[in-house]
């Protein structure tokens, strides 16, 4: 990882590849301005353990980062300090206050107005959106689910309305509770079926911050929505590190009737972790209803091919990133054991027919030698 400041910002990169090799740089944390990243400065080992606990995957030399971050600081020049817009839009409201009107119906309506404003003012300063959402979540321990949606529509058009109409940076603060209830919004509308709804939703979160768990979310209601080409497009925009976005791709290729596009997607996921095909409860609970019958008796007979084994324990260390497991050239063959018909496996319960042992050879007696050595 290594900081690099763009403009007023201050980004923290980690350069990575893509499973077809290709370099990419990503976000992990962005800082408004310098003020912020003294502030994390400050408190290091603070931001430390958050970096830690968010991207437990990502290799740091914070002792480098540190250093950077000093730098940046030192080399820094003072912005000057710039006045809030909305102190600035009062003052101009006061300016026109103090104007003479002498026409009772605009004063009316002004007052009106200002009066609204103030009411607004005041429900932002009393009732701030964490506590409605803690709300919300409570709703929805309690199995209230109808008052916790209309809740959550609540806390969306109000956040909605606080923040600026731009893209936002997955390490700014500023739209955290609106991202938080969006994905809880959606949460609850995937839970009860409603994929379309959440699909809605998802798209609007990702359209203001992107984020690999919302991504995900994403191509998992596009999935159980029946837009199979939709969700795969999305699988195929996720990180290449992880082996759940392969392992849909490949339940939603064979949904398809597409077999030897499901291939390849299956090869890439066994490579990064084996586990849900040694039947890991975790993968299944979550993802269990994406795989047909017929979906995961393929993926087994991928799994147990003799090719496909023999290259798996090749691998350098366990969850390697391969571009292609199996050569290109074998994948004809590897589709023609896959598609010819398999014995059944026998089970206990199978009736298994018992030959009788033929009787035993009748044995001559033996007798010594006339001169008591060897045998007959």
């Amino acid at each position: 990882m290594f900081l690099i400041q763009r403009g007023a910002r201050v980004l923290l990169l980690h350069s990575q590849r893509d499973g077809d090799g290709h370099l990419q740089q990503r976000r992990i944390h962005v800082f408004a301005d310098v003020a912020s990243l003294r502030r994390r400065v400050e408190d290091w080992s603070a931001f430390q353990d958050e970096i830690g606990r968010r991207c437990p995957e990502v290799p740091a030399d914070w002792e480098r980062l540190r250093q950077q971050a000093e730098h940046i600081l030192a080399t820094a020049k003072a912005a000057p300090e710039k006045e809030p817009r909305l102190l600035r839009a009062t003052r101009s409201l006061a300016e026109a206050l103090n104007a003479s009107y002498d026409d009772p119906a605009v004063l009316q309506q002004a007052y009106r107005e200002l009066r609204a404003l103030g009411v607004a003012l005041r429900d932002k300063l009393d009732k701030p959106l964490d506590a409605r959402l803690d709300r919300a979540r409570a709703l929805l321990e309690q199995g209230r689910f109808d008052s916790a949606e209309r809740l959550l529509e609540k806390i969306r058009q109000r956040a909605r309305a606080r923040l600026p109409k731009r893209r936002f940076d997955p390490g700014e603060d500023a739209p955290k509770d609106f991202l938080a209830t969006l994905d809880l919004l959606a949460e609850l509308l995937a839970s009860r079926a409603r994929y379309d709804e959440a699909v809605a939703v998802l798209e609007e979160r990702l359209a203001r911050c992107d984020s690999e768990e919302a991504r995900l979310a994403l191509a998992l209601a596009l999935h159980r929505a029946g837009r199979l080409e939709e969700a795969i497009e999305q699988y195929q925009r996720l990180p290449s590190r992880g082996a759940v976005r392969f392992y849909n791709e490949a339940a939603a290729r064979f949904q398809q009737g597409a077999r030897k596009k499901a291939l390849l997607p299956i090869l890439r996921a066994l490579a990064r972790d084996a586990r849900p095909v040694k039947k890991c409860a975790d993968y299944w609970e979550l993802f269990g209803d994406l795989w047909s019958t017929d979906a995961r008796e393929f993926l087994h007979s991928v799994a147990a091919e003799p090719m496909v084994r023999s290259r798996l324990r090749r691998l350098p260390r366990p969850g390697a990133r391969v571009t292609r497991l199996i050569p290109k050239y074998s994948f004809p063959r590897l589709m023609e054991r896959l598609e010819k018909p398999r014995r059944p496996r026998s089970s206990p319960m199978t009736e298994v027919k018992l030959t009788p042992f033929p009787p035993p050879r009748p044995t001559r007696p033996r007798r010594k030698h006339p001169r008591g050595r060897g045998k007959v």
